[in-house]
């Protein structure tokens, strides 16, 4: 269904109407331009968030039952980009936004929905293209369960909502699978160009087929690229491995954090903690459910991370926002190195995520959860970098 039968179009002749009057309404000489609405659920509390919107002044919220998608009401959030709820379960909800200036409103945002289910839900779900392999999914499929497995042995918080784990071999459906779930809330992330930005599939596929991507994952949804030339050509089973439960606990990040992992330019330190801490502890993480399954030695992996960064000069602080990370040389193999200086206590990270929220900091959450300011780490770090990494 697209979103314009769920908001207003197609849907029900009344709620058309009502529409079409709310859009008239608006029309006036030059209103913002509409926000990009994301909306995330954890437990029973429901988050919305959107990058602020040049020239607009205010938010009105507009919101109905799910699915009637009727009566619409609507709320003045002021100046504010992010809100969070507690909801009973059971709630379901339509949910849009439009900006404002003194000129008028704009038009509705992307329409956004959630379902807070008053049962349990299964942990994970999957989600693969028509032309995957059917060993591949197969291999996808039993890597994702087997992190879940170690994740529980490590007494991680039980996924809720369900987690999606897609994976696509054709760039074609791997893209419109991408724009349907993501483009809401971003516009490209980590390389991965998506066609809305106006390139080209050639270009898009240059992204990710030829780059370092493999996998992307945000809020309940995590993607693996198996079109990638990596993933296809040089990837042992083990790695591959690696990759689904690095990108399973980015989905544990953003269902801790409350509120959004990401707001602002990606020059901003993320809310949720520096670039080189989320990714460094999915590695942590991954390489740790090898050693944990049999299939590799973490004290070796991380041995081959060190001799790969070793040839590299920089500064993990330099490293805390999404350029300075992945300008770097060898950006995986030190945020792994760090994550696994800072601790190898995976209850920590998770106290980390846990512990961040409007009130609360990332650097207020880290003195909490390592014992020790970042600052305080980041010149531990660098004496240890110092000393040949010991």
């Amino acid at each position: 269904m697209t979103q314009s039968a769920i908001f207003g179009f197609n849907h029900r002749k009344a709620f058309c109407g009502v529409l079409i009057i709310l859009l008239c309404g608006s029309a006036l000489a030059a209103p913002p331009e509409p926000p990009n609405l994301c909306v995330s659920t954890k437990g029973n509390t429901v988050s919305l968030n959107w990058y602020p919107v040049e020239s607009a002044a205010g938010y009105e919220l507009y919101y109905a039952p799910y699915p009637d998608a009727t009566p619409i009401s609507s709320l003045d959030l002021g100046n504010t980009t992010i809100i969070s709820e507690e909801l009973p379960l059971g709630s379901a909800y339509f949910v849009a936004l439009k900006s404002y200036n003194a000129s008028g409103a704009s038009n509705y945002s992307n329409v956004g929905q959630f379902i807070l289910s008053a049962t349990e839900l299964p942990q994970i779900a999957f989600a693969f293209g028509d032309s995957m392999d059917s060993s591949e999914s197969s291999k996808i499929q039993s890597d994702a369960l087997q992190a879940l497995e170690f994740f529980e042995s490590q007494s991680f918080p039980r996924f809720q909502p369900t987690v999606t784990v897609h994976a696509y071999d054709d760039y074609e459906e791997l893209l419109d699978a991408y724009i349907e779930t993501f483009t809401p809330c971003v516009a490209s992330s980590l390389g991965l160009i998506i066609r809305s930005s106006g390139l080209t599939l050639a270009e898009a596929e240059d992204g990710w087929g030829n780059g370092s991507t493999q996998g992307n994952a945000i809020g309940n949804d995590f993607f693996i690229n198996s079109a990638n030339f990596h993933w296809r050509t040089i990837f042992t089973e083990a790695f591959k491995a690696k990759v689904v439960a690095h990108e399973l606990f980015h989905t544990l990040q953003y269902q801790l954090v409350e509120g959004p992992m990401f707001a602002g330019p990606n020059t901003e330190v993320p809310l949720a903690g520096p670039r080189w801490l989320l990714e460094g502890s999915g590695d942590v993480v991954g390489y740790m459910m090898l050693d944990w399954a049999g299939l590799s030695d973490f004290d070796s992996d991380l041995q081959s991370a060190i001799d790969s960064a070793a040839r590299t000069e920089y500064l993990l602080e330099n490293m805390e926002n999404s350029p300075g990370m992945y300008s770097t040389e060898a950006p995986f193999q030190i945020a792994f190195i760090a994550a696994a200086f800072l601790s190898r206590d995976l209850s920590k990270f998770v106290s980390f995520f846990s512990l961040i929220s409007d009130e609360v900091t990332w650097e207020e959450a880290f003195i909490q959860a390592f014992g020790k300011s970042v600052d305080a780490f980041y010149a531990e770090y660098k004496a240890y970098v110092n000393n040949g990494y010991q």
